[in-house]
């Protein structure tokens, strides 16, 4: 899927050449065998399960954490509170991930066969945004785009879904097996949607996101008196 995964990483990986004005130590959190900020030698490249199983990381060990995609199927919220443990004060957060809007073509097919989630749900941007600020970040900004990406027919857009780990693990979705006819119907609804140009159409919601942690250390408040004259 790099077609999908390496656009999104030169557009994170430019976000932070814009904002980023000095090297710092970097943590990526990023599929196996990423690309992203090679050229940083005060990176550090995890997966997301390295990351949470395998590595122990001392709070404040980084100036910089990017999480690129992996947060899709997280917690985003807890997620976040991590990452504020690993960064410094005036450190920075990016990070990419899939909205709502991703394989809506397959949401819209599913359906109109049963009344059950077949894909995924992602969260919404602004949902994104003000889980930020919950745990404790300032400064967010948030923003989408799209990707849309043909398939030559529904099996291969199905392998390569599978193959990329695009699975449903919402805890409401069908635990038994589809069936027969109600998949028929799923795979008719989705040719009628979805067909360009022989063609299956399928949309990738991306957001990319910023935000800062505080320069002032934990609890902390600063108060700025006003200035008076006369006395």
């Amino acid at each position: 899927m790099n077609y999908l995964l390496s656009p999104i990483r030169r557009e994170l990986e430019q976000r932070i050449d814009i904002a980023t004005t000095e090297p710092a130590d970097s943590l990526i959190i990023d599929f196996l065998n990423s690309d992203l900020l090679q050229n940083n030698a005060t990176i550090q490249h995890y997966s997301l399960l390295e990351a949470i199983g395998d590595v122990e990381f001392e709070d404040q060990s980084f100036d910089c954490v990017v999480i690129n995609l992996q947060s899709s199927w997280m917690q985003f919220e807890k997620l976040m509170v991590q990452a504020k443990r690993l960064l410094r004060p005036g450190g920075s957060l990016y990070f990419s991930a899939f909205g709502p809007d991703t394989l809506g073509e397959l949401q819209y097919s599913w359906s109109q066969a049963d009344d059950l989630f077949h894909v995924h749900p992602f969260v919404d941007m602004h949902h994104l945004g003000d889980a930020l600020l919950k745990v404790g970040f300032v400064k967010p900004i948030v923003d989408a785009d799209w990707i849309y990406v043909d398939y030559p027919s529904i099996d291969i857009l199905f392998e390569d879904l599978k193959q990329e780990g695009f699975t449903n693990i919402y805890s409401q979705r069908r635990k038994t097996l589809t069936g027969k006819h109600r998949f028929e119907k799923f795979k008719r609804e989705l040719i009628e949607v979805a067909t360009k140009a022989s063609n299956i159409n399928i949309t990738f919601e991306i957001i990319y996101g910023f935000a800062e942690l505080s320069d002032l250390s934990d609890g902390s408040i600063r108060v700025m008196p006003p200035s008076v004259s006369g006395f």
